[in-house]
């Protein structure tokens, strides 16, 4: 079982791709969108970002972090926690790169404003729930009144 729901996590963040990165910094919460590159081989989800934010990430660095997913489609939603590593690795850049940030970067995997930081997952949590809205509101009018309330989705939680 555990086997499958991590399976299910690096499936999930594989087709999402786009996730919220949840960091903690200074006595606030700070989150931002980010679209990761999954390895499972490395055990680790990288993600490309400027140096113009790099101090506000740099807070990060060998901290703990959280990434959220959502799969609308699949109605999957899971949560990762981590630690954030930076790469000063060139072909690092060049590995994860992909059409999604060249938008943000004049010159590539070249650009001096880019920089690699990977995310080492260590915790996974997972919830899946019916996709259909009509089917919840069903199951929630025909619970029995007064009774338990009635199970909608599964969720699970997993080392990493």
């Amino acid at each position: 079982m555990t086997r499958d729901i991590r399976d299910l996590v690096w499936n999930t963040i594989t087709r999402v791709g786009t996730c919220v990165l949840v960091t903690h910094d200074r006595g606030s919460i700070r989150t931002r969108p980010m679209v990761g590159v999954a390895n499972r081989v490395e055990g680790m989800i990288w993600f490309v970002a400027s140096r113009d934010q790099h101090q506000d990430l740099k807070a990060i660095e060998d901290a703990p972090v959280c990434l959220i997913y959502l799969d609308l489609e699949e109605s999957a939603y899971v949560t990762v926690t981590g630690t954030a590593h930076f790469s000063t690795d060139p072909g690092r850049l060049k590995e994860i790169w992909n059409p999604t940030v060249d938008g943000w970067f004049e010159n590539g995997h070249e650009d001096r404003k880019a920089i690699a930081f990977g995310v080492e997952p260590e915790v996974a949590e997972c919830w899946n729930s019916p996709s259909a809205d009509l089917f919840v509101a069903l199951q929630m009018l025909t619970s029995p009144s007064g009774g338990a309330p009635t199970a909608i989705g599964e969720n699970h939680r997993v080392l990493m």
